[in-house]
């Protein structure tokens, strides 16, 4: 039999605008791999242009940064104690 699983969790990344209570857009993670290249997808595809986005503690990369300010937003970082240069920076 082929197919999808049925055993497995779907993995879904989501941009919500939190304002408006509404999904802007969702892309589905593919099994072995990780939410960091899909919110970078996810992102191109949305006009983000003047937005705030927040994101958890996994997406305060750099590229992931650099992926939202390039399409025009602003990007709000919540950084761990252990972020001695950045934690410097915020003084």
């Amino acid at each position: 039999m082929g197919g999808a699983r049925t055993d497995s969790p779907v993995r879904i990344v989501n941009a919500f605008a939190v304002g408006t209570g509404l999904s802007l857009g969702q892309k589905r993670i593919r099994e072995k791999t990780n939410e960091i290249p899909a919110v970078k997808k996810l992102v191109g595809k949305l006009n983000i242009k003047g937005c705030i986005i927040t994101a958890d503690a996994m997406h305060c990369r750099k590229k992931t940064c650099e992926c939202s300010i390039k399409e025009g937003a602003e990007f709000f970082l919540f950084a761990k104690g252990n972020q001695e240069m950045l934690r410097r920076l915020s003084r």
